[in-house]
């Protein structure tokens, strides 16, 4: 299995858990601090799944992953927040755009599955690509 996962947090133990979290899995991870930060990133990288903090200072993980599914509708987004208000205006948000929503705390192991999911299935959609190719 091959991939990107990017994750978004303006707090740095946020991200230091997340890294040592997911440090053993077969893909490539890369960490932001900020929403400018994390699309700097993904114009730079070819990138699977994004998962965002939803609060964070300046534009909020809201508005990033709504860009994101403007600009790079293909990567598959992951929402984390501690606050249950917040799937709801993910949900008004988001319109049509899917959206998987963990709150904080998560469980490493569900988002780990998860993460795997959405990769697997980027690997089969490109395989199944080259084969009608």
């Amino acid at each position: 299995m091959f991939g990107t996962v990017l994750f978004v947090d303006d707090e740095t133990n946020i991200l230091r858990t997340l890294r040592r979290s997911f440090i053993d899995e077969p893909y490539n991870c890369l960490f932001a601090l900020s929403a400018s930060d994390a699309l700097e990133i993904v114009s730079l990288n070819t990138v699977n799944v994004i998962i965002s903090d939803l609060y964070m200072p300046g534009m909020n993980g809201i508005l990033l992953l709504k860009n994101v599914a403007d600009q790079y509708p293909q990567i598959h987004q992951i929402a984390l927040s501690g606050h249950p208000i917040a799937t709801h205006n993910v949900a008004a948000i988001s319109g049509s755009r899917e959206i998987t929503i963990f709150t904080k705390p998560w469980k490493p192991d569900k988002l780990k599955i998860t993460i795997r999911e959405m990769i697997n299935q980027d690997a089969h959609e490109l395989k199944q690509e080259s084969w009608t190719a």
